[in-house]
């Protein structure tokens, strides 16, 4: 089962108190199988890689969310005292499934950070496998755009408001690529709109919008068919 499908599912169960049976099993089958979509839209190699953890030497790796990145910009600091262990704090980061408050308690994370370091197994060929699946597109961000103002809160905020989901899903939950594919989208409406204001006003602008990414349509696929499943089970365990 994906990754993500098991995200999904735990949340829509404790969301509606149901309990799966039998009947459900189809219903979950269709999911998973859009969830794969979600994962590799395009059968890309790497694509699961990114979306779903992975293990290095019985080591769970997995996909960063915001709320990794704002941990990493917040603690990083306090908590590694230099370039090499900066370097190793980035590493334990990603064996995180999720962060939470108590991870901002330097002295406790100082301790299980240090701890992980100390009986960490990976060779170096290891290291740069992670580093180059989990931060490498960050850091080509990065040098792209330059330094920038720390604004989740906002986009937590639009794709809340856009694309549906608890504002704790986007922060917490949702991998870097997800996000990602929303963004995208969502700025391919925004300039199929000012090519619309465009024409409306006598200038030039695209005929047809550009067609949605495969990334944004498997996401929206798969959100559409969990929101069915949940009204499914709100109406026939209520009824």
């Amino acid at each position: 089962m994906q990754h993500e499908t098991k995200l999904k599912l735990t949340t829509m169960m404790e969301k509606t108190g149901h309990r799966l049976r039998l009947d459900d099993l189809d219903d979950i089958i269709e999911l998973d199988r859009l969830a794969e979509r979600v994962a590799d839209p395009q059968h890309g190699v790497d694509s699961p890689l990114k979306s779903h953890a992975v293990f290095v030497r019985g080591v769970p790796v997995h996909p960063l969310t915001l709320a990794h990145l704002t941990f990493i910009d917040e603690m990083a600091g306090q908590l590694a005292r230099n370039d090499d262990e900066r370097a190793l704090f980035l590493l334990w980061v990603v064996t995180l499934p999720q962060i939470e408050d108590a991870h901002y308690d330097a002295d406790e994370t100082s301790k299980r950070f240090r701890a992980w370091a100390r009986r960490c197994r990976w060779t170096e060929n290891d290291i740069a496998s992670v580093m180059e699946l989990r931060y490498a597109r960050l850091v080509k961000d990065a040098a792209d755009q330059g330094d920038s103002e720390n604004q989740d809160g906002a986009l937590v905020s639009l794709l809340s408001r856009e694309y549906g989901e608890s504002p704790a899903y986007w922060m917490y939950e949702a991998p870097l690529g997800i996000i990602e594919a929303c963004v995208a989208d969502w700025n391919m409406r925004q300039e199929a709109q000012a090519a619309a204001y465009r024409r409306a006003a006598g200038g030039k602008g695209a005929a047809v919008a550009p067609a949605p990414s495969p990334k944004f349509v498997a996401v929206r696929k798969f959100r559409e068919c969990a929101k069915r499943i949940e009204a499914k089970w709100l109406a026939s365990d209520h009824s």
